[in-house]
């Protein structure tokens, strides 16, 4: 596929898993590299496209302050793919537990590598499908898992030793959810503690 029909399809995803748009961009940017012009405009119009994307944000400043940008868009895969977060994640869940999960790439996989955990996943139909087929394919089967949509979200919190919201931008002031991440935390309140991934 050419860099920027590529770079349409990134700008076109939605609300797509953010890691997966900002390596999706990265092959495409590394391809424009010799190109500064080009790049940065690359760059603006997937902002404005996708302007709740944190990893595009990072990604995109990388590679402009890069005197290598492509170079840069290399690193920068690396380090996404490479990123140990959700290995952290299924290592801190308390054991045993119960969790109240929005559907969220990394949490998903963390809940993949916990057999003896029961979960919750609140997002849309779709995304509840293949979320809950991720976890049974887990290692070990992965943790009991059942699905909730966002307005049974509620419902998804009442045995929840924590919820788990992954964030999709996060800064000092606060962090930026997708809606169903945004009803669970709303339904865990103060009565459930919250966890958000990053």
């Amino acid at each position: 596929m050419h860099p920027l029909e590529q770079l349409r399809a990134v700008a076109r995803a939605g609300r797509a898993d953010p890691v997966g748009l900002a390596l999706d961009a990265a092959d495409a940017l590394e391809a424009l590299a010799r190109e500064p012009r080009a790049l940065l405009l690359a760059c603006r119009r997937l902002l404005d496209a996708q302007p709740g994307c944190g990893p595009l944000w990072w990604l995109c400043a990388e590679i402009i302050a890069a005197p290598d940008p492509a170079a840069a868009a290399r690193r920068a895969t690396a380090a996404l793919v490479e990123d140990p977060t959700a290995d952290e994640l299924a290592g801190a869940l308390p054991a045993g537990g119960v969790v109240a999960a929005a559907v969220g790439p990394t949490i998903v996989d963390a809940l993949a590598r916990r057999p003896d955990l029961e979960a919750v996943l609140v997002g849309d139909p779709l995304a509840l499908r293949a979320g809950l087929r991720r976890i049974a394919q887990g290692p070990r089967g992965g943790a009991h898992a059942t699905g909730a949509t966002p307005t049974d979200a509620r419902r998804a919190t009442e045995r929840a030793t924590c919820a788990i919201v992954e964030a999709e931008a996060a800064g000092p002031a606060g962090v930026l959810v997708a809606p169903a991440a945004a009803a669970l935390a709303d339904a865990a309140g103060a009565a459930v503690p919250l966890w958000a991934v990053c």
